[in-house]
Order: C-alpha cells, then structure tokens, then sequence
C-alpha cells in the first residue's frame, strides 16, 4: 500500500534532509592546546546608562538579612593556608582586600560590599552555562571564573570585573572542571585552578587525560607560555605561590610517594625538592629560600599530618621540624609575626582532639582546649585570633558520633578563650570589621545567612 505525502510535509522533508546534510559534515579539529581560542570581550555586558541605573539601586538596598546561596563555592575549610592537606585551593568569597563578597548559584553571580552587606551587582550568566568555581585575582577586582555547558562537556574559563564586564579566555570542548577525581567519563580531559602567577598577568592550569597529566601557565590572553607534562595521572595539592608570584611551590602525587616541587615561572623551570616521601605540603613562604610545610603520611586521598617543617629550597633539606610525637598536628593559621600556629593536635585515629597554639621559636605547644577541632581561624590583629571550633558539648559525647556542638572563640595571650556564638549550626567565619565578626550560617532552601556578632 502505498502512503500519499501532502506537498506541505513533503517541503518540510525537504528541509529536514537539507539541515541534516549540513550537520554531518566533519566537525572541525581542537586545537593543540585544548581548545585555545582568542579572548571574546562581551558586549552584553558593558555598563550603559540602563545598567548602571539598576546598579544603583541595588546598592541603595539595605536588606537586614542577605542569603546566599549554598551552591557559591563556600566550604568550610576555605582559606588556601589554613586547611589540611589533599584539599585543592577552594573559592573564597572574601576578594583579597575584604572590599568585596562574591556568592553564586548555578548562572548567576551576586557581588556585595563588605562589611556593608549591600548588593552592588546581579550578573545573570548564559542561561546554558553552570558555574563550577571562581578566584579572586591577587588585585581584588576580577573573578576568574570556570563555567560549565549544561552537558558538562565544555568547559569555559572568563574574567569578570567588579563593575560586571565578562570576558572569555578560553573555551575547553570535551571536558570537565575539576581533577580530583580522574574519571573522565569519556570525556578527552579534565581541567582545574592552580594558583596566579606573575603577580596575577597569568594562571596556572592542571589537567588530567587518560594516560599522563600536565600543567600550564595560561597568560590572561589565552596563551600558554609553559606546559610540562608527566607520564602518569599526578595528584597536585596544596598549591601555593610565592608573594610576587614567581615561583609556585606544590606536593605531587605521581606512581610512588609525594613531595615538594617548584616551580619558577620566570625562569620556565620545574624542579623536585624532596625526596623524602614525608609529602612536605606547602603552608607558608617565609623568606625566598625557605618554605613552611605541613609533613605527614601520604596516600591517594591525601596526608595524614602529624607536624610541621621548615625547608631550605636550595638544598631540599629540613632546617626545624615541629611536633614529632606520633600525634597529628592540622594547622590552621599563623599569626602576623609568622611565629604562632593555631590548630589541633589529636591521636591518629583522630580522637582526643585538643585546640593548641604552636610557638615556633620554641617548638612548644600551648594547649587550649579539649575536645574541639579548630576548623577556620584568622588573626584579627598581631594580638587578637578568632575560632570556628566543631566539638561536642558534653566530654562524654565525644566522638560517639559527628561533632555537633559548634562555637566562634576570641583568643589572646591576656584573656585566653572568650565565647562569641554558640550553635547547633555549623558556622563560616568571614572576617572581622568595626567591631564586628561576620559570618555565615545555614539557612533554609540550602542557602547561608551573613550574620554579625560584636566583638567585645
């Protein structure tokens, strides 16, 4: 039997053939360097007088509580100095002058003056774009931002200014942020943040492909200026750069054991410093040529910390070694004259945790209080600490279970440990300003409330 084809659907065939003809031609090939493309400055994005007419307004607008969405990047251990080992250098919502808090969900990016809370801009990205991350550029006024495709498949690296201009560096095709994880999903690669470089004129990228890995320095044009690759699917962590951002310091996790490695971005040379297998993850640079280095048991979800070290770059070796009684040691914050440690000793099954302060002149520690880890800390002046601590309230609760008993703390030489907020909450400690602790906490819908408390 044969089927009569009306003349309208037999057009629309037509078209259909003609489309799909087009779509099957060969696609083009990526380029060398994983799709490197020439920077696209996005006109949508340019302040007219509409845009900065809405701009003023939403800074004119107090509001007595600001959420912020969960999804923003915010984790708990979030300054790149002061978490344990294995973690990746994470968002930070604070810029590097604490003039600015950057929150986000999904496409869109809210920027708030700090500690003022007010709203200066909402930058509404592509809609078919999620975001993934963002840093803040060393002078505290752009955002290098990764943004994903809805598939996951590409990957899209911009900077975005504070006064809501976007431009593109660099687009990825077949690929996923992230490289924790090595499962590429049949995807070609996966792609994330080192650190800044060359006083912020250029990022350093890590990726990992099927069989090897390899790093990058990517200019803010798009450009790679180095590339060094390694046979094997190399864990990189604790990433930390120099103070003028010549040289990179990082532990790598290859076939066998970690160390320390160096970077001289200036000199486009990469060299191992150790040999030890202790992991020696970067902490603090403390002159050119000596490294402050948290050191512990290595493995591939990370080290197990029990110490601290001081190591001569020239010679690899360790000058100091701090706390070397089979306890471990996580280190959170070093004071301003770079001679005090806040952080938590505990034994390696992790329990009788206890809050301390390492002097390290000296190598004693000052124990300050049982039962609580110190998650976040910062030093509000050369005298003045403030701790977020997770514990239990009651001794004999401990380590029946997860933590449930959350406090901020002040802590000086003079008055010891002085209670701020307590809460069945978690908490993220912000920063200090006019008299004040900023923080955040949970709020409902999956979102975080800024919120104050005086600093008495």
């Amino acid at each position: 039997m044969k089927l009569k084809m009306a003349p309208a659907l037999r057009i629309l065939l037509l078209f259909g053939l003609v489309f799909f003809a087009a779509g099957c031609a060969a696609p083009e090939q990526p380029e060398e360097d994983a799709g490197l493309e020439e920077p696209v400055v996005d006109e949508t994005e340019t302040n007219d007088e509409t845009d900065s007419t809405e701009k003023t307004e939403q800074s004119e607008e107090k509001k007595d509580e600001i959420i912020i969405p969960y999804e923003c990047g915010i984790r708990l251990r979030a300054l790149r100095h002061e978490t344990a080992s294995g973690t990746r250098q994470p968002s930070f919502p604070l810029s590097p002058d604490s003039r600015y808090l950057v929150a986000s969900d999904d496409s869109v990016v809210k920027l708030y003056s700090y500690p003022d809370q007010d709203l200066i801009y909402t930058h509404d990205f592509d809609s078919d774009l999620v975001i993934q991350s963002y840093y803040w550029h060393p002078d505290g006024e752009t955002l290098l931002l990764f943004a994903s495709s809805e598939s996951y498949t590409e990957v899209h690296l911009y900077l975005l200014d504070v006064e809501g201009g976007k431009q593109k560096i660099k687009s990825f095709d077949n690929a996923q942020f992230g490289t924790n994880r090595i499962c590429l999903e049949a995807l070609e690669f996966r792609v994330g943040f080192i650190e800044w470089g060359l006083q912020g004129e250029a990022a350093a990228l890590d990726f990992h492909y099927r069989d090897y890995s390899t790093i990058k320095l990517v200019n803010l044009e798009g450009d790679v200026l180095f590339s060094k690759e390694w046979n094997d699917r190399s864990f990189l962590r604790d990433t930390l750069a120099n103070p003028d951002g010549s040289k990179i310091a990082f532990t790598r996790f290859g076939t066998a054991k970690e160390d320390l490695w160096l970077w001289d971005l200036e000199e486009e040379t990469l060299r191992q410093i150790t040999d030890d297998g202790d992991g020696n993850y970067p902490y603090l640079w403390l002159q050119p040529d000596q490294l402050l280095v948290n050191i512990g048991a290595v493995g591939p979800g990370g080290g197990q910390i029990y110490g601290m070290a001081l190591i001569d770059l020239e010679s690899g070796k360790k000058v100091k070694k701090y706390s070397q009684d089979n306890k471990l040691f996580v280190s959170n914050t070093i004071s301003e004259d770079k001679n005090l440690v806040l952080g938590t000793k505990r034994d390696m099954a992790g329990t009788n945790a206890r809050v301390c302060l390492l002097d390290l002149d000296s190598g004693e520690f000052d124990y300050l209080l049982d039962n609580f880890n110190t998650v976040h800390a910062k030093w509000a002046d050369e005298d003045l600490a403030i701790l977020y601590l997770q514990g239990w309230e009651d001794p004999e609760e401990a380590y029946k279970g997860r933590e449930d008993y959350h406090l901020l703390k002040t802590y000086s030489e003079e008055a010891g440990l002085t209670t701020l907020v307590e809460s069945s909450e978690q908490i993220f400690l912000l920063g200090t300003a006019d008299g004040e602790v900023h923080y955040l906490q949970p709020a409902p819908g999956g979102n975080w409330r800024w919120l104050t408390t005086t600093l008495d």
